[in-house]
């Protein structure tokens, strides 16, 4: 399992036709499964990756906002091992735009803290 720190950025285009800038995404790869999140923006993306060759990848998303209206986007994009995975999500809404993820490989990951917040995303605004 690789995980990549919420450092993370994405742009990314909102329903309203405006770019959302998220400054916190955050990322878990384990065999060819992929999940990217937002906290601030409670946003997942789901995804299982399709295909490798070389540094180069593909993937399909399902995309959660929380927790609700699932969309689907692919993506194409760029793995630099052990330091980071640049992508562009081809979809709509928050499915379209570009991201990049940072790792931290000595980084220490508390996964029950990153699945409470999985969590949170997925049961929506409790507010």
């Amino acid at each position: 399992m690789d995980y990549f720190t919420d450092i993370g950025v994405a742009n990314v285009d909102s329903d309203a036709g405006k770019t959302i800038k998220i400054n916190d995404l955050q990322d878990i790869v384990m065999d060819d499964n992929i999940m990217m999140m937002s906290m601030s923006h409670k946003i997942i993306y789901n995804g299982t990756i399709t295909n490798i060759s070389g540094k180069y990848f593909t993937a399909d998303f399902i995309i959660f906002v929380e927790g609700k209206n699932p969309t689907t986007a692919t993506a194409n994009g760029i793995i630099t091992e052990g330091s980071k995975i640049e992508g562009r999500l081809t979809g709509s809404g928050v499915g379209n735009g570009t991201f990049s993820l940072f790792s931290m490989p000595n980084e220490e990951v508390n996964i029950s803290n990153t699945i409470n917040e999985l969590q949170e995303i997925l049961d929506g605004d409790q507010n």
